[in-house]
């Protein structure tokens, strides 16, 4: 969803936010609002070659040599959940999308001036104007809990006024990703914050079992 230069619009062809921006919750608030919770991610094949030149000169010899696109490419053919048109009034009679010509319009339009109109966007402003597009067909999904109970560096409970119950001890999915990342998931980190504060919760619980039995 983060692709540079991406577009999410929902099954009307409507933008929903400023998609450089949204951290977890803006994100989950997207895919919730949006009607029957169907996004389109849309891209275009120039956004495609000009960052696989990056990724590749970045990368050198870790990059795949087809540039990690097999599998779009095959999506596309399959036609199922992405849908590829050479223009965007094709793309949108593709989707069933009645606004997305003028979302698209207004964008372009928006790209050409320099500001989003719609949602301020800054970033990765970059007009649809040469096909191939792409959209793609998402839906949400749990990656990992965001939220969750406070914790301190100890592991222990902090209730909502900063004060700490003494003796409860939290670790694994229970505290989320929150204690760390605030608003923003970060993918990849379950299992490390899970094992670091089982050791932390587990060290202060023993500490505090022997203080206790003194």
């Amino acid at each position: 969803t983060g692709y540079a230069g991406s577009v999410w619009v929902d099954k009307n062809g409507n933008r929903m936010c400023d998609e450089t921006t949204a951290d977890s919750k803006v994100k989950s608030d997207t895919w919730t609002n949006a009607e029957d919770n169907i996004v389109y991610v849309l891209i275009s094949e120039k956004m495609i070659n000009k960052d696989a030149t990056i990724l590749m000169g970045a990368m050198g010899a870790a990059a795949p040599a087809n540039k990690g696109w097999d599998r779009f490419y095959e999506l596309v053919e399959e036609g199922k959940y992405i849908i590829k048109a050479d223009t965007i009034d094709e793309l949108a009679e593709k989707m069933g999308a009645k606004n997305l010509a003028a979302t698209l319009t207004q964008y372009n339009a928006d790209c050409q001036a320099g500001t989003d109109s719609s949602f301020g966007r800054t970033q990765n402003l970059v007009a649809f104007d040469e096909g191939p597009f792409y959209a793609i067909y998402t839906v949400p999904y749990v990656l990992m809990s965001a939220g969750g109970p406070r914790i301190n560096g100890s592991g222990e409970l902090v209730r909502e006024d900063g004060t700490v119950i003494k003796g409860a001890y939290l670790t694994g999915e229970i505290i989320g990703s929150a204690n760390i990342g605030g608003r923003t998931t970060i993918g990849g980190i379950g299992h490390g914050m899970a094992t670091t504060w089982s050791i932390i919760a587990a060290e202060n619980a023993y500490a505090r079992a022997l203080e206790m039995s003194k």
